[in-house]
């Protein structure tokens, strides 16, 4: 076999794993709003109004660290980049840390239900917000949370431990993906951002 038949055949083998590893994704995040950067800050107040946090959170970029400290993002998302046949899962349960006793203790806990959801069209086009989904492709997610996303949870210690899974109906089958466990924002994790939900 030739050089190049063998080149473009391992080529070809990349590129198919690649998107199978990373069509599918999931993360955690116990992220207080005093975290992210004044930029970050900045982008993400209105974003999370528009999906359903209360409009005093669009004051928090100006308010004190302490103050920021408060508001926290608790949540477990699992994602799917372009297929569309796949039903999302996830499951976050929220724990904070009892220092008396030196151990996490549950908090609350939360399920999406099984999903397919897209951030509305208006948003991912809106020019504040468009630069996070460019080439992005086609994004569905499940997410656990609250639904208000940011809110006033007092200045903890949170961890969050989140379950995910898909369902493929062309297959009737169900698979689940890693768990996911946080203590921060996550935002090293590249496979999800902070705007996919």
């Amino acid at each position: 076999m030739s050089l190049i038949i063998k080149s473009s055949l391992l080529s070809a083998a990349l590129l198919i794993s690649i998107n199978n590893a990373y069509a599918l994704g999931a993360v955690s995040r116990a992220c207080q709003f005093s975290t992210l950067n004044t930029a970050q800050q900045i982008v993400a107040a209105p974003f999370f109004v528009a999906m359903g946090a209360p409009t005093n959170i669009l004051s928090l970029p100006g308010k004190s660290t302490s103050e920021q400290q408060n508001y926290w993002v608790r949540e477990s998302i699992t994602t799917d980049y372009g297929r569309v046949r796949y039903f999302l899962y996830a499951q976050s349960a929220s724990y904070t840390y009892n220092y008396n006793y030196a151990r996490y203790e549950l908090f609350a806990s939360y399920s999406s239900g099984w999903a397919a959801e897209q951030v509305a069209e208006y948003l991912q086009l809106d020019p504040n917000f468009s630069k996070f989904y460019a080439n992005r492709g086609l994004l569905y997610s499940a997410r656990a949370g609250r639904s208000e996303i940011l809110t006033p949870d007092g200045n903890f210690s949170f961890a969050v431990a989140g379950k995910h899974s898909y369902y493929d109906p062309v297959s009737k089958s169900y698979a689940a993906l890693a768990d996911t466990f946080a203590t921060d924002c996550n935002l090293s994790n590249w496979g999800v951002g902070l705007f996919d939900r």
